[in-house]
């Protein structure tokens, strides 16, 4: 009788976890996604905005070589270029149009960011100034 009465026992101590510690993993959970999730979507914004910089910058070396070739454009089209936008970008100034050497190119990323670029070779948001 001692034997079974310590079996039940022992069978009593091995239950699991209770409803409230399941609850409380379940609650901590939930704060750290709640942390995590908008970082992680903020890091995405930022890579695409990065895309789209990167492309400025790309773009304003292929647009400079092909004045180099052709001083006399004044306008040049995104097909005469050796140059393709990236996935992270959705929209870009097309075609370029030149004034007396002066050009200015705009892309906006898939965040939706617009950003400037000119042949000085100064990247900016659009609608702040370049000291910002």
């Amino acid at each position: 009788m001692a034997r079974l009465q310590k079996s039940i026992q022992e069978k009593d101590n091995d239950k699991g976890f209770t409803l409230v510690e399941l609850l409380v993993v379940i609650i901590i959970i939930g704060i750290l996604s709640a942390i995590a999730v908008p970082v992680y979507l903020n890091q995405q914004a930022k890579a695409k905005d990065s895309a789209a910089k990167a492309d400025l910058g790309n773009l304003k070396v292929a647009v400079a070589s092909y004045l180099v070739d052709n001083p006399d454009a004044t306008s040049i089209a995104l097909a005469d270029l050796d140059w393709k936008k990236t996935e992270g970008v959705k929209n870009v100034t097309d075609p370029i149009t030149i004034t007396g050497g002066a050009f200015t190119i705009s892309a906006t990323s898939a965040a939706d960011n617009t950003f400037v670029t000119d042949e000085t070779g100064g990247i900016t948001k659009a609608g702040e100034d370049a000291g910002e």
